[in-house]
């Protein structure tokens, strides 16, 4: 079974019961295929807010960059990590052939209420909850955009309602 290595992007903030955001990615995801690169446990940082080559390393190693940007808690170095990520789709775009490079699938999420829009613009899918990008991760089969459009464009649709549709 293919895993899918997923880099998690944010500042190090706690998010309702968890110490971390990332511990809920931990606690709610039971998708096999996925695991997880958590900057807390895999980079070599001296303090949160840093960004180091461990990073840079660990999102050219992932398939997903999942970045998570929550009010109060706003994180350049998630900027960076996401900018990597959407630099090697821009490279894969314009020389295919090349593969020392991954593909990357770009995980969005805002709670912000202020998005910045080069993170919207670089992304593959975007939410504006945790709790519906962690749905949308937890359900992926493929990286493939024809199997997963179906479920991310309902998952869209019903965050856009403010609730469930179905």
């Amino acid at each position: 079974m293919n895993k899918f290595l997923t880099y998690l992007a944010g500042a190090f903030a706690p998010y309702k019961d968890f110490p971390d955001w990332r511990d809920s990615l931990h606690a709610n995801v039971t998708n096999k295929k996925i695991t997880f690169y958590d900057p807390r446990m895999a980079s070599r940082q001296l303090c949160p807010a840093s960004f180091t080559l461990d990073d840079a390393n660990g999102v050219l190693d992932s398939d997903i960059i999942f970045h998570y940007r929550m009010r109060g808690y706003e994180d350049d170095g998630a900027s960076w990590e996401q900018g990597i990520a959407f630099a090697c789709n821009l490279l894969l775009q314009r020389n295919p052939e090349i593969e020392s490079v991954k593909p990357k699938l770009i995980i969005y999420a805002d709670e912000t209420f202020v998005p910045f829009p080069l993170h919207f613009g670089s992304a593959n899918v975007t939410f504006n909850s945790l709790e519906t990008a962690v749905e949308f991760l937890d359900s992926l089969k493929s990286l493939d955009k024809k199997f997963f459009m179906k479920n991310y464009l309902r998952l869209l649709d019903r965050e856009r309602a403010g609730g469930e549709l179905f």
